[in-house]
C-alpha cells in the first residue's frame, strides 16, 4: 500500500511539472462527468416521453451514428494541432448540450432527440484528439504513462460524480437541470485546454510529409500489436454494454432488489476503478503487457463469480472488482497503443477505437438478453464474462513485443535509439524513422556539410569521426551515436558551420521532412534538438 501510494505522489508531481498535461487531466474530468450524465438526462427525458421502448430507440440513434463518424472526424487530430481539435470539440459539445436544454424546455422531443444525436457526435473528438496531443505535450515518455494514469482515475471519479450529479438533479428539477449543469461543465473543459491550442500547433507546425504514409486501417492490418490493442478496447467496451443491461438483470432478477440498485451497482463498478488508482500508479516505468493480461482475467473471474454470489454485499464488492480491474487494463492498454502506433495516424487510430468503442457497447447491450433467453441469467454472466480473459490472454505475445521495444529491429533502429534526439521516443517511431534512413560510405576528406549553404538532411553517425569548423576555426569532433545538421533544419537558416569527414566514415542520411516530422511530433525530442541547436549555435558544445 506504501509503494502504491508513493507511485500515485509520484503521478502528481509529475503533472504538477507540466500544467500542458494538468489542464489536459482537469479537463477531461469534467468531460466524464457531462458525458455520463447528459447521457442518462437525455434517457431519462425519452423515458417519460415514450416509456422504455422509446429510450432504447434514442440510445442506438446516439451510438450508432457517433460509431460511424468517429473515424472521420478523428482524422482531423492528424492534419495538425491535436489540442485545436481537442478545444474546437469541446466548444461543440457544449454548443450541443444548450440546444437539448432549450429544445426540452420548448418541449420539443423529437427536436431534441435529433439534436441529441449531433451532439453525440462531437463526443467523438475528445478521446482521439486528447490520445493524439499527449505525446506532444509529454516532455518523457515516463510523463505520457502518469497523465494516461490520471485520465484513467478521472474516468472513475467522473462515472461515480456524474452518478451523483445527474441523480441529485434529476430528482430535483429534471432532465433540463442536469443538461444547463453540463453545458457549464464542459465550457470549463474548452477554457482549460484553450492555451494549448497555439502552443501545440506551434510545436509540430513544422512537420512536413513528402510522400503519402500508410493510413490507420493499413497500419493495424499489418501490425498485430497495435490491431491487438484495438480489439482488446473493443472487447472491454462490448462487457462495458452488456454491464449496463447485466446491473438490471442481478438487481431486478437475481437479488430481488428494487430499480435504485442498478445505479448502486454501476456505482460499485466507478468506487472500484477510483479504488484501482493506486495499482494503476504503480504502472510507472513498468511492463505493460502483463497487466493488461492480469487485468482482463481478474475481471472475467469477478464478473463470472457473480453468477453465483450469494448476496448484496458480496455481489457489490465483485463489481467493484471488475471495476477496479477494468481500469487498470484501460489505462495500461491506451498507454501502449500510444506506444506501439506512429504519431502522423495516432488520431486516427484512437477513432477508430471511439467508433469501436460505441459499437461495442450497443453489441454488449444485445448481448446479454441473447444469451438471457438461451440460459438464463447464468449464460448471460458467465457468456460476458469470458469475452476479456480470451482476449487478454491471445494478444499477450504481440503485446509483449511492443512493451519491451522488440519491433525496434535492426542496427538502424539501434543506431537511433543511442541518439539523445531520438532515445525517448515510442519504438514504432524509431521503427518508422530507421527505415526512412540512407546509408552513405564517405572517405576521409570529404565536405559533408559547408557553411553558408541551405540545409536538407539530418546525419546520423554510424562509424568513423566527423569534424566541425566554422570560419576556418575549429569547434569539435563527431563520432558514432551523434547527430549533425540540425540547426539549419530547425530554424530554417543556411548551414552555420562545415563539417568534414577525417575518417572513412559511415554515416545514415535522414531527409528534412522525415526529421522534422518525427522530431517536431514528440515534446521530449523537440526540447532535446533546440538545445542542441542552441548550444552549437553558439559555439559550445552541450
Amino acid at each position: 500500500m506504501l509503494a502504491g501510494m508513493t507511485a500515485s505522489g509520484a503521478v502528481g508531481r509529475i503533472l504538477r511539472s507540466n500544467s500542458d498535461l494538468s489542464r489536459v487531466v482537469a479537463a477531461y474530468g469534467l468531460f466524464v462527468i457531462t458525458e455520463y450524465a447528459a447521457w442518462m438526462a437525455v434517457l431519462v427525458f425519452a423515458f417519460t416521453q415514450g416509456g422504455a421502448a422509446e429510450a432504447g430507440v434514442v440510445a442506438m440513434a446516439q451510438l450508432i451514428p457517433t460509431a460511424l463518424v468517429a473515424p472521420m472526424i478523428s482524422s482531423l487530430a492528424d492534419r495538425g494541432a491535436p489540442a485545436r481539435l481537442l478545444f474546437a470539440g469541446y466548444l461543440a459539445q457544449a454548443v450541443g448540450m444548450a440546444a437539448i436544454a432549450v429544445a426540452i424546455m420548448a418541449d420539443e422531443a423529437l427536436v431534441a432527440y435529433g439534436v441529441s444525436v449531433l451532439a453525440s457526435t462531437t463526443l467523438t473528438t475528445t478521446r482521439p484528439a486528447q490520445m493524439a496531443a499527449l505525446p506532444t505535450l509529454a516532455t518523457v515518455p515516463r510523463d505520457l504513462t502518469a497523465a494516461n494514469i490520471a485520465l484513467g482515475w478521472m474516468e472513475n471519479v467522473g462515472v461515480v460524480v456524474a452518478g451523483l450529479l445527474a441523480g441529485l438533479l434529476l430528482s430535483a428539477a429534471g432532465p433540463l437541470a442536469v443538461l444547463v449543469a453540463t453545458t457549464l461543465l464542459i465550457l470549463g473543459s474548452a477554457t482549460l485546454v484553450f492555451g494549448l491550442v497555439n502552443a501545440t500547433a506551434a510545436l509540430v507546425a513544422p512537420a512536413k510529409e513528402p510522400t503519402r504514409r500508410p493510413g490507420a486501417v493499413h497500419l493495424l492490418m499489418h501490425s498485430p500489436a497495435p490491431r491487438m490493442l484495438v480489439l482488446l478496447l473493443a472487447a472491454e467496451s462490448i462487457v462495458l454494454g452488456a454491464l449496463d443491461v447485466l446491473y438490471i438483470v442481478l438487481a431486478i432478477d437475481v437479488l430481488g432488489l428494487g430499480q435504485g440498485w442498478v445505479g448502486y451497482l454501476q456505482t460499485a463498478f466507478g468506487v472500484g476503478g477510483i479504488a484501482a488508482g493506486v495499482v494503476t500508479a504503480r504502472l510507472l516505468g513498468r511492463r505493460l503487457s502483463p497487466a493488461i493480461a492480469i487485468a482482463a482475467i481478474l475481471a472475467g473471474t469477478a464478473l463470472a463469480l457473480t453468477a453465483v454470489a450469494p448476496g448484496v454485499m458480496l455481489t457489490a464488492f465483485l463489481i467493484g472488482g471488475v471495476g477496479a480491474s477494468r481500469a487498470v487494463l484501460d489505462v495500461a492498454a491506451r498507454t501502449l497503443l500510444q506506444r506501439a502506433v506512429p504519431r502522423n495516424v495516432l488520431g486516427r487510430v484512437f477513432g477508430i477505437v471511439e467508433a469501436s468503442y460505441m459499437l461495442g457497447l450497443a453489441a454488449g447491450a444485445l448481448l446479454v438478453p441473447a444469451l438471457f433467453a438461451l440460459g438464463g441469467h447464468r449464460l448471460a454472466v458467465l457468456g460476458t464474462a469470458v469475452i476479456l480473459p480470451i482476449a487478454g490472454v491471445l494478444g499477450l505475445r504481440s503485446l509483449l513485443r511492443v512493451d519491451s521495444g522488440a519491433a525496434v529491429q535492426g542496427p538502424e533502429a539501434s543506431l537511433l535509439r543511442s541518439v539523445p534526439l531520438f532515445a525517448g521516443m515510442p519504438p514504432q517511431i524509431l521503427e518508422d524513422l530507421a527505415g526512412s534512413m540512407e546509408r552513405q560510405e564517405i572517405p576521409p576528406g570529404t565536405v559533408l556539410i559547408r557553411e553558408g549553404e541551405p540545409g536538407r538532411d539530418y546525419y546520423v553517425i554510424g562509424s568513423g569521426e566527423l569534424e566541425i569548423s566554422q570560419a576556418g576555426r575549429f569547434l569539435r569532433r563527431l563520432g558514432r551515436g551523434q547527430g549533425v545538421g540540425e540547426i539549419a533544419l530547425l530554424k530554417d537558416v543556411p548551414r552555420t558551420a562545415t563539417v568534414t569527414a577525417t575518417t572513412s566514415s559511415v554515416l545514415y542520411v535522414l531527409g528534412r521532412d522525415a526529421f522534422l516530422a518525427a522530431v517536431t511530433g514528440h515534446r521530449g525530442s523537440y526540447d532535446i534538438a533546440r538545445t542542441i541547436a542552441d548550444h552549437r549555435q553558439t559555439n559550445v558544445d552541450p
